[in-house]
């Protein structure tokens, strides 16, 4: 049996594997859910697709622009930001994050479509490695 890599991603990868022994992709630092699949849930929400950012983790990309999660207000939950698409390229699901990210480098910028409190706006946001030691800020709903 045989796996096919291509040059350009090997290109990026061994180099990572020998000096840490793992591959480092850039991630934003949040945990999201798709809105097409919380709307197949019957969650109705003010925009058709895009990624509602569940949670951010502490001292990541997501917390350092300002992006926000789900939060709680006595018994209300508070809806978090909505990317609808990053560097002008919508989005649907996770895996079009991932996609995206995979192509990127620790310290580029990504340019945020975000639906926040009934506006669109645009997020800058620069990717930071993320130290192990940082946590997903966990609240239970």
């Amino acid at each position: 049996m045989g796996f096919a890599i291509p040059v350009n991603t090997a290109k990026r990868v061994i180099p990572q594997l020998i000096a840490y022994g793992e591959v480092r992709r850039p991630k934003l630092g949040a945990t999201f859910r798709s809105v097409k699949k919380l709307a197949k849930l019957g969650y109705q929400l003010p925009v058709a697709r895009g990624l509602l950012i569940r949670r951010v983790q502490r001292g990541g990309s997501a917390e350092q622009a300002g992006l926000r999660g789900l939060s709680l207000d006595g018994e209300d939950i508070i809806l978090g930001d909505i990317i609808l698409s990053v560097d002008n390229k919508d989005l649907n699901n996770s895996d079009d994050l991932f996609r995206l990210l995979d192509k990127k480098k620790f310290g580029d910028t990504l340019s945020l479509n975000v639906f926040r409190r009934g506006r669109k706006i645009k997020i800058p946001v620069k990717l930071l490695p993320i130290s192990r030691s940082n946590n997903i800020r966990r609240r239970r709903f």
